[in-house]
């Protein structure tokens, strides 16, 4: 919220009140109840676009009667760090994993993730199961999980595991990985 209306001193007559578009987000002129109960008057309401910082400029109007007032508004957006998502910057977030292999193999699956930032990241493996799977780091941005030892589907089908994913600004963010065993017949012909 900008509050540009606080060192005006025309306050008397009819009052008609605009905001160009930034470049880089949305302004808009805000009559909420909190806001007239905050400054007294309107304010503006400057949005950023999703993951943009820098230096935004914009103009805002103020008429009173017949008299017109134009000001320059200049905001800078400041970074902030992001928690990595778990998927690729070119598919996009994914919310879970899940992975269907058979029995008798060791190989599950790899786990990705991105960080806005282009932080590196560090993944750190928990759950119910992580006693049964092992996590290698393949490059800055994935994991490969395996088992430990071949499962047996008729001993326990069903394995899941939870993995962070941590940026170096010490943000982190959680996904769950579900693995369901495939039966495949592992007894000769008779």
């Amino acid at each position: 919220v900008i509050d540009v209306l606080a060192n005006d001193d025309i306050t008397t007559g009819q009052r008609s009140l605009s905001v160009s578009n930034p470049d880089n987000g949305n302004a808009e002129w805000s009559y909420t109840d909190a806001v007239i109960a905050t400054y007294g008057h309107p304010a503006i309401l400057y949005i950023p676009d999703d993951n943009w910082n820098g230096d935004e400029n914009f103009t805002y109007q103020v008429t009173y009667d017949d008299l017109t007032e134009t000001s320059n508004i200049e905001v800078e957006v400041i970074p902030v760090n992001d928690a990595p998502f778990f998927g690729t910057k070119e598919s996009g977030e994914v919310t879970g994993y899940t992975y269907n292999p058979k029995e008798n193999q060791l190989s599950i699956g790899k786990v990705e993730a991105y960080d806005l930032e282009d932080d590196p990241i560090e993944f750190v493996l928990s759950g119910d199961d992580m006693d049964s799977i092992n996590m290698t780091q393949d490059g800055d941005l994935a994991v490969i999980l395996s088992f430990k030892s071949a499962p047996d589907a008729e001993e326990k089908e069903f394995y899941t595991v939870d993995i962070a994913a941590k940026d170096g600004g010490n943000q982190f963010r959680q996904i769950k990985v579900s693995i369901y065993v495939q039966n495949v017949n592992d007894n000769p012909p008779v």
